[in-house]
């Protein structure tokens, strides 16, 4: 059994502050650049052992994302100064993301690779230098693994067997840390978490992990499986704030955790916003300078109360700040 988790100290607030449980977003938090294109470079590799092209594919509907974001933020009305604001942008977002993952996953391009590759593809691109992470990252895991404390990862990113090979190459062994994520089976459609089991869906006359019942011919015969014998639950994909928020949510639900300040959430983009300002956690912002959020409270419309009072540019120094510092 493992024994009760120890607080671990982090400065997040102009006074000393512990928590026993972390957690972090993966794109621009842990790592130092998006990783979508790598996720789409692998699929496109795959493929090519078989003379199979995809890099027109991916442009296309990297192309009719840009295109159809960018009309939809030039009509769009409320301010990006505010936290209401940048929330209810975000949420206004996630029809067009879910077009875009539906093109994603009609496309084909991440079809047939299985959960054992993307791994191995996040721990290459580590060791190539494609995926940097960011200093300090690794000596946070060990203080809240020396401590017996808990940390975990939420993302919108496209695959979190991906994140998992990349962390566990970085880190240097295998992690049992929750990878909250976006995932596609091998059909190449993309879910959202699954919760209750990590084995990762296996769509190609795959039985069940849990009970060994099948083969299953489809996809959706062993996730109806999954739903009406084992309570198995998948979410919606994860695309914006909100969904992200929810994903928060059902972790510290799984972690036990009551609403006191345990959690630490870190994150640095307008995906993080609703979690970065839960009261249930306390936001600490990463990146250069923290970007349109930083800006946003320090404009005269930020929120009256400072909910994330810190950032930091790597995870050795997290800087309290007060409104107006930048």
């Amino acid at each position: 059994m493992k024994p009760d988790p120890l607080p671990v100290l982090r400065t997040t607030h102009p006074r000393d502050e512990r928590f026993t449980h972390f957690i972090f977003d993966f794109d621009c938090t842990i790592t130092m650049k998006d990783t979508s294109q790598l996720i789409a470079d692998t699929a496109i590799a795959y493929h090519l052992v078989e003379a199979k092209d995809f890099t027109q594919v991916w442009q296309e509907i990297v192309t009719a994302y840009d295109t159809e974001y960018s009309a939809h933020i030039e009509g769009y009305e409320p301010k990006w100064d505010t936290l209401e604001g940048i929330i209810e942008r975000q949420r206004s977002q996630k029809e067009l993301e879910i077009r875009s993952i539906n093109r994603i996953s009609s496309s084909g391009i991440f079809a047939g690779i299985s959960k054992r590759e993307w791994e191995a593809a996040g721990g290459r691109a580590v060791l190539e230098g494609k995926l940097a992470i960011r200093e300090g990252f690794r000596e946070i895991i060990e203080e809240i693994e020396r401590r017996n404390g808990f940390w975990g990862v939420v993302s919108v990113s496209f695959s979190k067997d991906f994140i998992r090979g990349a962390l566990e190459q970085y880190l240097g062994y295998l992690i049992e840390a929750p990878i909250v994520a976006n995932s596609p089976d091998e059909a190449g459609i993309l879910r959202g978490p699954e919760w209750g089991w990590e084995a990762g869906l296996n769509t190609t006359q795959a039985n069940c992990p849990d009970c060994d019942f099948g083969p299953f011919p489809s996809t959706q015969l062993l996730i109806n499986h999954f739903l009406h014998v084992h309570n198995r639950e998948f979410m919606t994909p994860l695309t914006t704030s909100d969904t992200k928020a929810n994903a928060m949510h059902r972790l510290l639900k799984h972690w036990n955790l009551d609403t006191d300040d345990q959690a630490a959430y870190y994150g640095d983009s307008a995906t993080d916003i609703e979690c970065l300002f839960d009261p249930c956690v306390k936001g600490i912002l990463v990146g250069d300078g923290g970007g349109p959020i930083l800006a946003m409270l320090d404009s005269p419309n930020g929120p009256d109360f400072m909910l994330v009072e810190s950032y930091t540019t790597d995870f050795e120094n997290v800087i309290a700040r007060q409104p107006g510092q930048s």
